[in-house]
């Protein structure tokens, strides 16, 4: 008598594929966990204004920087241009010209400074479209991974950039446009307060 094999294969195929998914590496689609802005101002040891003086970008987007420091919101000035590492990973954020000004959330892993948190630490500075706010961040992603809750909500100003300043960004979802910006006078109020605040244990 014959016997049929066919109720084995399925269980054989699924074998398979479980063995073949658990061997290979996730693909790099992770995604990152909110987390709150009152969190990135009490962990950053420096919180400068700073203007890139030197890049040097190495395979797969990590690299590091030079940055000279225009103002320091939170901690010591440094006395010359600090280095500043960043990794290569997919949601981590670049610095790649030489001349931008960044607003740097800082603090020192093993003697070197790097970005306070993964992916949301080195905010570019653009031009709003009404002067006296002064600097801006285009409230772009992965910035949006951030909680502005309670009184930092009112830092979120609506995104009227100034001329020639991006004003799309792409999303998963694709390309959708930048509705919120905030002022770096805004974030410099933000570390002041934080600084009148008794300390929590």
């Amino acid at each position: 008598m014959h016997r049929s094999r066919t109720p084995l294969r399925p269980l054989a195929v699924t074998a398979v594929l479980v063995a073949v998914a658990a061997a290979r590496p996730p693909v790099a689609e992770a995604r990152l966990a909110h987390s709150s802005f009152a969190k990135l101002l009490r962990e950053s040891e420096l919180i400068c204004r700073a203007r890139v003086v030197e890049v040097a970008v190495a395979e797969e987007r990590s690299g590091h920087v030079l940055v000279e420091c225009i103002a320091v919101l939170k901690g010591e000035r440094p006395p010359a241009p600090i280095r500043v590492d960043y990794t290569g990973e997919v949601h981590d954020m670049v610095i790649d010209k030489k001349g931008e000004e960044r607003l740097l959330f800082l603090k020192k892993v093993d003697g070197r400074w790097t970005g306070t948190h993964y992916g949301r630490s080195y905010w570019p500075l653009v031009a709003a479209a009404d002067p006296a706010l002064g600097p801006v961040t285009a409230f772009k992603y992965p910035v949006t991974m951030l909680q502005f809750t309670g009184r930092y909500a009112r830092l979120l100003r609506p995104a009227r950039l100034g001329p020639g300043v991006e004003d799309t960004m792409v999303a998963s979802n694709g390309t959708v446009k930048i509705e919120k910006m905030i002022p770096l006078a805004a974030v410099e109020k933000a570390v002041a307060d934080l600084a009148k605040q008794k300390p929590t244990r």
